[in-house]
């Protein structure tokens, strides 16, 4: 069985010196400001994925730049591709766009390949996916720190069940949604139909609250939803895991 890993983003370095001399700079494992917890070292999604692999006795092949010719070449023949691209924020300034920084490259491998493609995005918060119809699955994390590769290897091979839910919604576009202000007055008159509540009529990647995994789930209704005279909801259902 061979894997192969394509993308720069795949192969990520966690520059320690750079992260510690610059308050705010973030990378794809760590946001950027004075809350940040920086990592000694990080698993690569490629060591990660390399390390489970030799414990099946499969092969992965890796392209760890973003040269389309490239990728696409250690993808031929292969029985899965997973392609990264990863993306930064910090505190005190606003992200210049939402797009994946290999969003290019991801977009063009993805067209390109007849290889099953599982996209990896090691994003800081929502970001564009045009490459989305292109792909078998999206396999998202948010700046997951040191163990960012076993976390992805393990999610991958099935040894942990992907059971996360959204707490954001994936934009099919920029324009869906509200832009930063780059002047010193500002008015934002949306009020509170700010991110998921400002898209819940639109047409979007993923909504908020979505998330696949490997099992089946019901849902009923424990009881039925009561308000009481102060206005307060109570909600209780019963959670039952369906699959095998």
């Amino acid at each position: 069985y061979t894997i192969a890993v394509v993308g720069s983003a795949c192969n990520a370095a966690n520059n320690v010196n750079e992260l510690v001399n610059t308050w705010n700079l973030g990378n794809y494992y760590v946001v950027g400001g004075s809350g940040r917890v920086i990592p000694e070292s990080v698993t690569t999604v490629v060591e990660g994925l390399k390390a489970r692999a030799q414990a099946v006795g499969a092969k992965v092949v890796a392209s760890l730049t973003d040269d389309v010719d490239a990728a696409l070449s250690a993808a031929e023949g292969a029985d899965i591709a997973f392609m990264c691209g990863g993306g930064k924020t910090t505190e005190s300034t606003d992200r210049d766009s939402l797009s994946l920084e290999q969003e290019s490259f991801m977009t063009s491998f993805a067209k390109a390949t007849s290889t099953p493609t599982v996209a990896v995005a090691l994003s800081p918060g929502t970001v564009l996916m045009p490459f989305v119809d292109d792909v078998e699955a999206v396999l998202n994390v948010f700046l997951a720190g040191a163990s960012t590769g076993d976390a992805l290897a393990a999610v991958a091979f099935g040894d942990h069940n992907p059971a996360a839910k959204s707490p954001v919604t994936f934009p099919k576009s920029e324009d869906d949604v509200v832009a930063p202000c780059p002047d010193t007055a500002c008015e934002y008159s949306e009020g509170l139909f700010v991110g998921y509540r400002a898209m819940e009529d639109m047409e979007v990647n993923f909504p908020f609250g979505h998330g696949l995994s490997y099992t089946s789930f019901n849902y009923t209704w424990t009881a039925e939803p009561s308000v009481d005279k102060d206005g307060a909801v109570t909600l209780s259902a019963t959670i039952e895991n369906t699959g095998e």
